[in-house]
């Protein structure tokens, strides 16, 4: 499957009427923050340190809307999890990157 792109939403929540732009697959972004939502099967998003939301993994089927991309300064951290005990797929801290997952 194809992502052709991923869509920031103002809150955590995804809720169509709050999204403010999309991004096209491959974008890097930095991710500052990290929540479990406990909707539609539940997601783990990421805040953006320009600000808004995006998924980065449906947990109900494991679709990953966002890769990982490690930076120098955050090489040994460990991976932080979710609530549910599943990877968050981005570090709370120290500004990680990701990218939209084009499939």
């Amino acid at each position: 499957t194809t992502i052709p792109y991923s869509a920031v939403h103002r809150n955590v929540r995804i809720e169509k009427a709050s999204e403010v732009m999309r991004l096209p697959a491959g974008r890097l972004v930095d991710v500052v923050e990290t929540r479990y939502v406990d909707r539609d099967g539940g997601h783990i998003r990421g805040r953006l340190a320009s600000g808004g939301w995006i998924s980065l993994v449906n947990v109900e089927d494991n679709v990953q809307y966002a890769k990982k991309i490690d930076r120098p300064n955050n090489a040994g951290r460990p991976t932080p999890l979710a609530p549910d005990g599943t990877p968050a797929g981005a570090a709370a801290s120290g500004s990680p990157t990701a990218a939209a997952n084009n499939g």
